[in-house]
């Protein structure tokens, strides 16, 4: 296997990607995002939490796409591993947000058991957001998926226009979870001040805010680059997704990594579907086992924090 890469101008209808994509920046990322997958597979197995499973799609999908990228960087004018890497780089980002809404929702659920947000059940919150980010991945799929099999750059054009919508719509979404994650806190917070308690669910609260803005970068970098066409000053440098997308959704993955809800939401009562007192939880926080044999299991790794980056673009690529 040769490590000479075969780059064509990015006019070239055979070229794969609109600039000369690094092969070593990909296999490097590709084995820091196997790391952070590895993590969050053993998470998931030590603090069994079922929902994990949607974080776990996300790493895994941008894991793939990276794979897939590398194997397109060391020969630039076949676009068939290009064709697979983009839509799982394109919509892993989605598995993520969708994390972060069942996360809420499960702190609504745990900490203010019965309680209402905006008159809206912690239950009927994790749907309406959850249905809210299939349908933004729907859009963006249909938009993506047909954008990197055209030819005709009107077509290419109107594909990018539905996949920006898409990412609009996503957008669109965070910021009404924004407001209702906003009043829960504090309530939350409130309610600790009342009764002079103190707790770690704040930590969980800000990592929920900080993987959400994580995103809106991403968001935004996706729609300014696709408002201006296809071929432009950001789809013709690589630098700009490393910054503005492959950063942040790493960071969003190695937060999470340090700061696993499953360190809060801890027992049969941080779950739907489980039976609940109907008392505020918050009033013996105490008294429920903590998941120790993986509480310190993020933090033998985290020198993937620093050494990471990772992901690739191929939307832009034909």
């Amino acid at each position: 296997m040769t490590m000479d890469q075969h780059c064509l101008p990015p006019t070239d209808p055979n070229a794969a990607y609109l600039y000369c994509a690094s092969f070593t920046a990909a296999i490097a990322f590709t084995v820091l995002y196997g790391l952070t997958t590895i993590v969050h597979f053993g998470e998931a197995i030590a603090y069994r939490k079922r929902f994990c499973w949607v974080i776990i799609m996300g790493s895994v999908w941008e894991l793939v796409g990276l794979i897939f990228r590398t194997l397109t960087t060391m020969n630039q004018s076949q676009t068939t591993f290009v064709s697979i890497s983009a839509p799982f780089i394109l919509l892993a980002p989605i598995w993520i947000n969708a994390f972060v809404y069942m996360c809420l929702g499960r702190m609504m659920h745990y900490f203010l058991p019965g309680e209402r947000i905006f008159g809206i059940k912690a239950e009927t919150i994790a749907v309406i957001f959850i249905w809210g980010d299939i349908t933004s991945f729907l859009v963006q799929a249909g938009g993506g998926l047909p954008a990197d099999s055209a030819t005709d750059p009107n077509v290419i054009r109107i594909c990018l226009l539905v996949y920006t919508g898409g990412v609009a719509l996503q957008q669109l979404f965070i910021l009404f979870f924004f407001a209702i994650a906003i009043r829960f806190h504090m309530r939350l917070s409130l309610l600790k001040r009342a009764r002079g308690m103190k707790g770690f669910e704040t930590v969980l609260m800000w990592t929920l805010y900080v993987v959400l803005v994580l995103i809106t970068i991403r968001i935004i970098y996706r729609i300014l680059e696709f408002s201006m066409g296809y071929i432009n000053y950001v789809t013709t440098h690589e630098v700009f997704y490393f910054v503005f997308d492959a950063l942040p959704m790493f960071l969003a993955l190695v937060i999470f990594n340090i700061w696993h809800p499953a360190k809060i939401l801890v027992g049969e009562d941080s779950d739907f579907g489980n039976g609940c007192s109907g008392s505020n939880l918050l009033l013996a926080p105490r008294n429920r086992k903590s998941q120790h044999p993986g509480t310190y299991l993020p933090y033998f790794l985290l020198p993937i924090a620093f050494l990471y980056i990772g992901d690739m673009v191929s939307s832009s690529s034909q």
